[in-house]
């Protein structure tokens, strides 16, 4: 039997999971591609699922924001996730095949409002060109993609039952959408309003 071939270089000969090997690369920083870029999930339950009253004053807000500030908008799915998921596990759906019905919802989200964003550069994005970001930005566009983790049809199995372990957790614009809009002040980098709003390094 012949030896496995090998290009020789730092991890020659290791299986990628030994301890040692991780710990030797922890002190290694990626590179920031957009340090400055502000993300801000719309929830489907805070905002989407209560229509134009909600939705266009936050759009219209967002939109003007965006002249001063870098953005990614995130889509969550609200109710009409819980609708197919139920549907799905009462059909006997396995777990990667309610991942897949349950994000294309929040896609579903992510092209409505990108199409309201229109007039401020609004663009619906796909995880695959995310990495088009810094691009995009420098362009003067208003990125906007689902906030599902394209798991799909890999989604983990969770440790009971069938519901896709991973959903819309990274953060939250919420119920504060129906209160009040959307603010953000000249002197703070980061934009604040809503349940959980953070600011991403990648």
């Amino acid at each position: 039997m012949s030896e496995r071939h090998e290009l020789k270089n730092k991890l020659r000969g290791e299986s990628l999971v030994r301890k040692g090997l991780m710990k030797s690369h922890a002190h290694n920083k990626p590179i920031r591609l957009t340090p400055d870029l502000h993300v801000i999930k719309i929830g489907g339950h805070g905002a989407m699922d209560y229509g134009r009253e909600v939705v266009v004053p936050l759009v219209e807000e967002i939109g003007e924001i965006s002249k001063d500030h870098k953005l990614l908008i995130v889509t969550g799915g609200g109710v009409r996730v819980r609708h197919i998921l139920n549907i799905g596990i009462d059909l006997g759906m396995p777990t990667g095949v309610l991942a897949e019905l349950a994000g294309k919802i929040s896609e579903q989200n992510a092209e409505m409002l990108a199409l309201l964003l229109s007039p401020w550069g609004g663009t619906r994005i796909k995880s695959e060109v995310l990495l088009e970001l810094p691009m995009m930005l420098k362009l003067g566009f208003v990125p906007v993609t689902h906030g599902t983790p394209p798991y799909g049809l890999f989604e983990h199995p969770p440790g009971t039952g069938v519901i896709p372990p991973h959903r819309y957790r990274c953060l939250s614009y919420g119920r504060s959408a129906r209160r009040s809009k959307l603010h953000s002040s000249k002197k703070r980098r980061r934009i604040v309003y809503g349940k959980s709003l953070c600011q991403s390094g990648g």
